[in-house]
């Protein structure tokens, strides 16, 4: 009962507790298994930890909190200015002490949330003994993080190193994911992949200046970001950038941050707020329908007309030489798999004969 006094939002802090996703290893979705426990996580603590706010910070942002202890007075004889040094010393004190309770706390949460294998996993790792002892909440989620994301250092490195660029030249943002959390998603399986490939600089960059290096990798993944994202809501973009390069105008943003903030500012191409949401669940806002409307142009991506009779030259001949080149690629699959169509019947009547 006195408990209950001290404490009223306990019980409602266990519930929730208990209520928490789980972090998984060795199962098809360990990935958004690892992504939602770790934000309820991140959720719970910011509304239940006394330095909520700086633990969900610790958690989703990687950056530890910094209590800035108070400086010894110059005069030891100023009564005034030493009680308020030694105020100010115990506050500096408490916050330290406080912010690694729940530091400590939040850590055993996050282990009580693994399943048996995934703790098993991370027991084994290498370091962990230390994280456990100084409650390293950040070390702890990078390593859960390695292991869901298919950088098991216990597999065949060369494998792995498949595994994960696979995975990041395969991430794909889902019709209902926002951009935020897509970019989250991408942002996790880059460093991850480059933990175990290593800096992402096209090959054909290597023997240039360190900046230039480094500018041509932070193009190279806004690139493979905007190739994630979903066509649905941003093939305009997709089209105005190439369009803009035919023309001999370079608009494609510097980096993966600059990607995202044109991405961003071109949700729902200026519509209400409701087509943006709408846009942004990766539904068909209302007064855009086909019924309404007219068919969509694949040319220049606007309503009313279709490709071949586009008004816009420019995205009409590339629309024409894309379909041009689309059908002669199919002609010559046509082709080859007609070739091997007669290399298997030679095959079986060599066998059956």
């Amino acid at each position: 009962m006195n408990n209950q006094a001290t404490n009223p939002r306990s019980d409602e802090a266990q519930s929730t507790e208990t209520a928490l996703g789980t972090y998984s290893y060795g199962t098809h979705d360990q990935v958004a298994r690892f992504t939602n426990a770790t934000k309820a996580i991140a959720e719970l603590a910011g509304t239940n930890y006394r330095y909520g706010k700086e633990i969900w910070t610790l958690i989703m942002h990687k950056r530890e909190a910094t209590f800035t202890e108070p400086t010894v007075p110059a005069d030891d004889k100023d009564r005034a200015a030493l009680e308020k040094y030694k105020m100010l010393l115990r506050m500096w004190i408490d916050d330290e002490k406080d912010y690694r309770r729940d530091k400590s706390k939040v850590f055993r949460v996050i282990m009580s949330q693994c399943t048996p294998a995934m703790k098993n996993k991370i027991e084994t790792l290498t370091g962990y003994e230390q994280n456990e002892i100084d409650d390293d909440v950040t070390a702890l989620l990078s390593k859960m993080k390695e292991l869901v994301y298919s950088t098991d250092k216990g597999q065949y490195e060369f494998w792995t190193m498949q595994a994960a660029m696979r995975k990041l030249i395969n991430l794909k943002q889902d019709t209902k994911e926002s951009l935020t959390d897509f970019n989250k998603r991408f942002l996790d399986q880059q460093e991850v992949t480059e933990v175990v490939w290593g800096v992402m600089t096209p090959q054909l960059m290597k023997d240039k200046q360190e900046d230039e290096q480094t500018e041509a990798r932070n193009r190279y993944l806004a690139c493979l970001f905007l190739a994630g994202v979903d066509r649905i809501r941003y093939q305009d973009v997709v089209n105005d950038l190439n369009n803009d390069f035919i023309l001999g105008k370079v608009t494609y943003p510097a980096d993966t941050s600059g990607m995202l903030t044109l991405l961003s500012n071109r949700r729902g191409n200026g519509g209400t707020s409701k087509q943006e949401q709408a846009l942004r669940d990766g539904l068909e806002s209302e007064g855009t329908s086909l019924h309404q409307h007219g068919p969509r142009c694949y040319a220049c991506g606007k309503l009313g007309h279709v490709a071949c009779d586009c008004p816009d030259p420019v995205k009409k001949a590339m629309n024409d030489k894309r379909q041009a080149k689309k059908k002669k690629k199919e002609q010559a699959e046509m082709l080859l798999q007609h070739d091997d169509d007669s290399d298997d019947e030679s095959d079986e009547y060599s066998i059956d004969h």
